[in-house]
């Protein structure tokens, strides 16, 4: 078989998108199902004094509300993105005791329509007491105001190069500070996904993400599974840009609430909540030196 380098090549999807149109994660519906909602806290920076449930669980509709206690001991840790990360800056469902970003769910409505779940969204009352914040990631590194003060540090993850540059016969040195803006993935689809338990036991997640292999580990490891227990299915998806490319919490979550209330349970994001809670990317600060000898060479 000859490479298809310089050669062109013919996709075998358009039509299909074309006319009959795609098929995403909410066009995919089964009987009996639920919808989930997340309160997601206003702050960047806060303990949670209270959760005033109350008002919203007398909404029409209402099937159950889950705060973090809920999950504790039924959902196991949720991996952590790659080795070395503190126990206690791996990621959540939901905060318990206090939030760290803006946009951190701390608790789940689950309903039989999402326009109930939203209903009650609005009228549960979140006490915060706001705490120093600090948004800026020079500041963050020099840990005056800790996120997460068990720790010591703000440092998620330092990686060194066991190479070192040497600038012993440099003629000339350039140093640069490089700002990389935050920015928001943005992807024409927002987050989305179905869970469901089959009669035998197995769980089946239908995502909207960009991988169906690193999903399905995800949920063996917070659910306990073996692989050929989980089943994943990535229906077509509405862009991703690296920000789909792992999914987060909130929606692995969703196997605990469908096995939970014994049915299917949907969650999709909207297009101002994934602009708020969707992990962003960039906001980066990189400090560059470079070591050249006058005729233009980098030494």
């Amino acid at each position: 078989m000859g490479s298809i380098l310089g050669n062109r090549v013919t996709r075998v999807e358009d039509p299909r998108m074309l006319t009959a149109g795609g098929r995403y994660v909410d066009d995919i519906r089964f009987d009996d199902e639920a919808h989930v909602a997340y309160v997601r806290s206003p702050f960047a920076h806060a303990t949670i004094r209270s959760i005033d449930l109350a008002d919203a669980v007398a909404v029409p509709g209402v099937l159950r509300i889950f705060t973090a206690a809920d999950l504790d001991g039924k959902v196991l840790p949720f991996p952590p993105s790659r080795p070395g990360i503190p126990d206690a800056m791996v990621q959540v469902v939901m905060a318990s005791d206090r939030v760290r970003y803006v946009g951190q769910a701390v608790c789940a409505v689950v309903a039989e329509t999402r326009a109930a779940a939203y209903d009650a969204v609005d009228l549960i009352d979140v006490d915060y007491d706001p705490l120093p914040v600090v948004v800026d990631v020079e500041r963050a590194a020099t840990d005056e105001t800790l996120l997460y003060p068990d720790t010591g540090s703000n440092a998620v993850l330092e990686l060194t190069s066991p190479a070192r540059a040497d600038f012993t016969d440099c003629e000339v040195i350039v140093e640069e500070r490089i700002v990389n803006q935050r920015l928001s993935g943005a992807p024409m689809e927002a987050r989305a996904g179905v869970a469901r338990w089959t009669d035998d036991g197995r769980l089946e997640h239908y995502s909207a993400c960009q991988g169906a292999h690193q999903t399905r580990a995800t949920l063996c490891a917070i659910y306990g599974l073996e692989p050929e227990q989980v089943r994943v299915v990535v229906p077509d998806m509405g862009g991703g840009f690296g920000v789909k490319s792992r999914t987060y919490a909130d929606e692995a979550a969703l196997g605990f609430y469908a096995r939970e209330l014994g049915r299917p349970v949907r969650w999709i994001e909207t297009r101002s909540e994934n602009f708020l809670a969707m992990p962003q990317g960039r906001g980066q600060v990189q400090h560059a030196r470079l070591g050249v000898i006058r005729d233009g060479g980098i030494t």
